[in-house]
């Protein structure tokens, strides 16, 4: 497959200006019915795709909302993700998925915004990326205060303070605690209230039964598995999964 044309390039084979070719594709009626069938016959036969970057440069906008991802492994962001492509995709919009690697994609003047899921940086770090790509931005799972921000998140502490309610009526009273990285806003949420109740109520100190399982099945897997080998007077016989994004 070739290079794609570009409007030069079918201006030359049509040998009609730019404008007209211009004209032309955008369906304006200054150009006569032979010269436009023309066009659009050199158009269709080398498949020309206009450029959304070109089109954003000139009409200030691109319709194209970025999505700021650690990696794309969890299976949970994919399914955040799909979801948010299908709301965009209604309101005219496309969603763009970045790696972490690519991030320096959010300075070209590619997107109209930015929606930032499962990635791991500091707040700070976070805000410096925002402030410097000057983009209107959906945080999830954040507690950011910048004008161009608007944070989603869930009731952690609600859903948590639930939990440790059932935890009275259970026999099971030998917990465990697996979170995500230091900086998941949600994980560091609910392992503190989980913190603040045992140390309330029970006078326990769950530091030393908490592992970090990056919010990934395989790590996850691999530690739940050592602890149920241990002999069963050190085993725990609960294992409570606060990792999120």
């Amino acid at each position: 497959m070739g290079k794609p044309v570009n409007i030069t390039d079918i201006a030359q084979l049509a040998h009609v200006s730019v404008a007209t070719v211009s004209n032309a594709l955008k369906g304006k009626k200054n150009v006569g019915r032979e010269t436009r069938e023309r066009i659009l016959k050199i158009a269709e036969e080398h498949h020309y795709q206009p450029s959304m970057t070109a089109q954003g440069l000139r009409m200030q906008h691109t319709r194209l909302i970025g999505i700021l991802v650690h990696d794309f492994q969890n299976v949970f962001s994919s399914r955040i993700a799909e979801g948010i492509n299908q709301a965009l995709h209604k309101r005219g919009y496309s969603l763009v998925m970045i790696a972490s690697n690519s991030k320096q994609l959010l300075n070209a003047s590619l997107f109209d915004g930015l929606v930032v899921f499962n990635y791991l940086a500091s707040k700070s770090q976070l805000e410096s990326m925002i402030t410097a790509s000057k983009l209107p931005t959906v945080l999830m799972a954040s507690d950011s205060t910048l004008d161009n921000v608007v944070n989603v998140v869930t009731d952690n502490h609600s859903s948590i303070s639930q939990l440790c309610s059932l935890y009275e009526q259970t026999p099971h009273k030998k917990i465990c605690f697996f979170t995500n990285d230091d900086y998941s806003y949600n994980s560091n949420v609910r392992w503190q209230t989980c913190y603040d109740y045992f140390q309330k109520y029970h006078q326990q100190d769950i530091t030393d039964d908490t592992y970090n399982a990056h919010f990934r099945s395989e790590p996850a897997k691999k530690i739940a598995l050592e602890l149920l080998r241990k002999q069963k007077s050190q085993r725990y016989d609960g294992l409570w999964c606060l990792s999120s994004c």
